[in-house]
């Protein structure tokens, strides 16, 4: 068993043997290093003391600087400490596909049908003379009036009948219309030598079909009257007649001159507000439609755009006319700029014909807020249409009609402003290779007490983002600990083309990331989201063609944690037969470990000798090492010294002979398991094993 370190003068052995002698020239074995990569037992060096009293077994100082490598992600800092640096860039990055995608337009399509069809005014007419009449009054009425002619008398009364038909005058601006509205205006100029009590005209095609009739009525001699036909509905030739259906007089007691020839009643009929549904007419140049619509400009998830900068894109028109005349078209796009100056294009198509047009909007400004009862997403597209007259007779119909279809192609913006929406944006998933085998290596349990992660932001785009990350240290032995963070709200530019750079720092007081690089992780997986305006619309967004998000990872791990039951170790050569003999002169052995400490750790010391197949020979633990204090500025300002005896028996001694092998483990605890210590390159851990061997006969 050990007891306290006690001196023991050489004096008291009664001889010394050859196999004693022997002994003392293979005491010393040095200890080589199994344990792989950021620690290695073989580079520890000789203490800076020597042995004290005993014989020398073995001697070892094993310090930081010699048990880890320094490497890219282990560093030695200037004043000693050590930390573990690592970096990655772009573990996300977020383009502006990520955010809104302007897909294809679909084409909108509207008919201009031309409608009822305004003509030019026309006139005819007709000049009854008095002659005419009286000839297609009744035998009666004849014989009472023919002999006045060129007389001078009291013209006779005559009864109301029939006065006969007239053809009109030819009209030239058509050949045969229907009409939907207005009317034919009849001016009734009566220069007989009698008044007209009754005079009732019908007006008829030249076909005889009526169109209608004029009622006048107690026109005196030398004056006029006028009466209106209505020809909505009516279907009306280039000739036409007008049959007095009835007229009647008192006559004229007072003697006048009688002339059949040059006392007539003329007729004169004017058009009024005279529109056509169809016919073969000379149309005059008229405006026939004039159409606005507010159309809708698709997004990819219903995002609201306020306004676009354009490097290319384009409207295709498609005109297809049925209309017997050549129609001219004003496209006018008051939403959409170039060079400052709203968009305004003339477009001309032939009668009956089908015409194509584009409008280049290569670095136009589009403004999608012209509707206030809708401001976002609508292009107001204003198409104006005229008939052009080709001053010839042409068959026209209302129901013919110039098709308009078009369409915005090619859309490819270089800055887009608007709202585009409270969206979750997936991170592509990713691994992180901390290469920490040594800290796995060591085992134990272990916390680090400051680390810090930091990701390095850099975002170009215009808008609230809030990033959740997902990380999950995953151990295949310890199992998996989450990072646990709180969401955190990325900086965003306020001007278009700006990057803003921000750093979103995860530490223990906000995270697990102290657990999860504690496990020590086999690897560490990532992923999660960003939230796109997580407060909602509280401002407009903006993107350039180059906007992105990127973000990098640092990692500060200072060597600053508390440990509990960390281990490291060795296995040497060990000569039991060399040391002990096999003639039995052994009587027994002890062995004196004398150690300073210059970590804050208590340290555990554990021995094992094992024979030449592995197998157990004997195994003991050294009481621990109290851990050297800890000055002010939490480093290590002095040593402590801790000395054991282990006492073996005979037996022990026989057994040990057959020993090829000494693992040495070293446990390494911090006070109390929690108490944290920050790690130095110049700690170190000094051990010398001395034996005082006791033979037969000379104790």
């Amino acid at each position: 068993m050990f007891e306290g370190f006690c001196t023991k003068p050489m004096n008291n052995l009664k001889r010394l043997t050859l196999k004693f002698v022997l002994l003392l020239s293979l005491g010393i074995f040095a200890l080589s290093g199994c344990i792989k990569d950021k620690y290695k037992i073989d580079r520890f060096v000789s203490p800076d003391w020597q042995p004290g009293f005993g014989l020398p077994v073995a001697t070892f100082n094993a310090s930081l600087k010699n048990l880890l490598t320094e490497d890219s992600t282990l560093i030695f800092n200037g004043d000693s400490s050590i930390s573990i640096s690592f970096a990655q860039d772009s573990i996300a990055e977020q383009s502006v596909a990520d955010i809104i995608e302007i897909p294809a337009q679909s084409p909108t399509s509207q008919t201009l049908k031309l409608g009822e069809i305004e003509i030019d005014n026309f006139s005819t007419g007709v000049t009854i003379s008095l002659g005419a009449m009286v000839g297609n009054l009744s035998t009666a009425s004849q014989t009472a009036i023919n002999p006045l002619n060129g007389q001078t008398a009291p013209f006779p009364a005559f009864p109301e009948q029939a006065g006969g038909t007239y053809p009109m005058s030819s009209i030239n601006d058509f050949s045969q219309v229907t009409f939907s509205s207005g009317s034919l205006d009849f001016t009734l100029n009566n220069t007989f030598p009698f008044p007209l009590d009754s005079f009732v005209l019908e007006l008829r095609n030249s076909g005889g079909a009526s169109l209608g009739f004029a009622r006048f009525g107690n026109v005196a001699r030398n004056t006029s009257q006028i009466r209106s036909i209505p020809l909505g509905g009516k279907v009306m030739s280039n000739s036409l007649q007008a049959t007095i259906v009835k007229v009647s007089s008192a006559g004229n007691a007072v003697p006048t001159a009688i002339n059949f020839t040059t006392q007539a009643v003329s007729l004169t009929a004017s058009s009024n507000g005279l529109t056509i549904i169809n016919g073969v007419v000379r149309i005059p140049t008229q405006d026939f439609s004039a159409d606005t619509s507010n159309v809708d400009f698709a997004t990819s998830d219903n995002e609201q755009i306020y306004d676009i900068v354009l490097k290319d894109g384009e409207v295709n028109f498609n005109f297809q006319s049925s209309i017997a005349e050549p129609i001219r078209i004003i496209i006018s796009l008051p939403g959409i700029r170039k060079n400052n100056v709203a968009i305004l294009d003339t477009v001309n198509v032939a009668s009956n014909a089908t015409t194509v047009h584009v409008i280049d909007l290569t670095n136009a400004t589009i403004d999608l807020t012209t509707n206030t009862q809708q401001p976002y997403n609508q292009i107001p597209v204003i198409v104006k249409a005229s008939l052009v007259s080709s001053g010839t007779l042409k068959s026209i119909d209302s129901s013919n009609a110039l098709n308009v279809s078009y369409g915005f192609q090619d859309i490819d913006f270089s800055r887009i402003r608007g709202y585009f929406g409270q969206k979750n944006i997936e991170i592509d998933p990713g691994t992180i290779d901390l290469d920490l085998e040594f800290l796995k290596e060591l085992g134990g349990d272990f916390l680090f007490a400051s680390p810090d992660v930091r990701l390095n932001i850099q975002n170009s785009i215009g808008a609230p983002i809030r990033l959740g990350l997902d990380m999950t240290g995953v151990n295949i032995v310890r199992g998996n600990v989450s990072l646990n963070a709180t969401p955190s709200i990325l900086p965003f530019p306020s001007v278009p083309g700006q990057v803003a750079n921000g750093l979103v720092t995860f530490n223990k007081n906000n995270s697990q990331i102290a657990q999860l690089l504690s496990l020590p992780p086999d690897t560490v997986k990532y992923g999660g989201s960003v939230l796109l305006n997580p407060a909602g619309n509280v401002g407009a967004n903006f993107l350039t063609d180059n906007s992105k998000i990127r973000i990098d990872l640092e990692l500060d791990l200072p060597l600053e944690l508390s440990v509990g039951n960390m281990k490291f170790g060795d296995t040497s050569s060990f000569d039991g037969a060399g040391l002990f003999g096999d003639d039995g002169t052994v009587a027994s052995v002890d062995l004196i470990f004398q150690t300073k400490n210059r970590f804050p750790f208590d340290i555990t010391m554990e021995f094992t000798w094992l024979d030449s197949l592995g197998n157990q020979v004997y195994a003991t633990t050294v009481p621990f090492v109290t851990a050297a204090p800890v000055g002010p500025n939490g480093r290590v300002n002095n040593f402590t010294v801790s000395t054991s005896r282990l006492s073996l028996s005979q037996s022990v001694a026989q057994n040990l002979k057959n020993a090829t092998q000494l693992v040495q483990n070293f446990r390494l605890n911090t006070t109390n398991g929690t108490t944290v210590a920050k790690l130095y390159t110049d700690y170190n851990l000094e051990t010398k094993i001395m034996a005082e061997i006791r033979t037969k006969g000379l104790f």
